[in-house]
């Protein structure tokens, strides 16, 4: 016997996306402001003013909408890295390390609009699970793979030097603004000193990868 029509209004697939992606936000938001561990569902949906129970609806906990809530930190990363010329664009060094300062731009600019995401990161999602931890790992891989394909490029243009390891280097590079991060949450370092750090980094490994 063929099952029994459902009765009521069929779910909007549509509307139903447009509220997972509205509690993401919000979680994000959240989860920013009040850190992981201290936020609660309630306020998930305080802040998208809506009742209680919407959570429910759409995710079964916590922990499974804060993989989403990194998802859409990680893809405004990769946005802000995306958000540059190619690599090919670059036929001089000095072009490449304009393109290396803008990029260090918009971390440092997402990094002192949103010092909350940024300790959610760094100090508190490496510490809920080793899942967690691991696709944290696989976005700095990524970053990595970025910078390195620019780096690509200045050896095969001949402004970089032709034994240059590209992945170290990419590396490294990501690596080396963590500090100038961790100095931004601490209410320590403003635009003079982040000027003085880029200026600072691009001398110290532009000795090392120019050609």
């Amino acid at each position: 016997m063929p099952d029994p029509p459902r009765r009521g209004r069929p779910p909007d697939e549509k509307l139903a996306a447009e509220r997972r992606r509205a509690l993401i936000e919000a979680a994000y938001a959240v989860f920013a402001e009040k850190g992981y561990i201290a936020a609660g569902i309630a306020d998930i949906d305080e802040r998208l003013d809506v009742g209680r129970g919407t959570f429910y609806r759409h995710f079964q906990s916590k922990r499974e909408i804060l993989d989403h809530v990194v998802d859409h930190a990680l893809e405004r990363f990769l946005a802000a890295i995306a958000a540059e010329a190619p690599p090919g664009e670059a036929g001089t060094f000095d072009e490449f390390a304009g393109q290396m300062r803008r990029i260090s731009d918009r971390v440092f600019a997402i990094a002192a609009a949103e010092p909350g995401l940024m300790r959610l990161l760094i100090f508190e999602a490496t510490s809920i699970d080793d899942a967690l931890t691991e696709r944290l790992l696989e976005l700095l891989d990524t970053m990595t793979a970025t910078v390195a394909a620019y780096l690509d490029h200045g050896v095969r243009a001949g402004y970089l030097r032709a034994d240059l390891d590209t992945h170290v280097v990419a590396d490294a590079l990501n690596y080396v603004l963590m500090p100038a991060v961790m100095q931004m949450l601490r209410g320590t370092f403003g635009p003079d000193d982040r000027e003085r750090y880029q200026h600072g980094v691009m001398a110290l490994v532009g000795d090392g990868i120019r050609r």
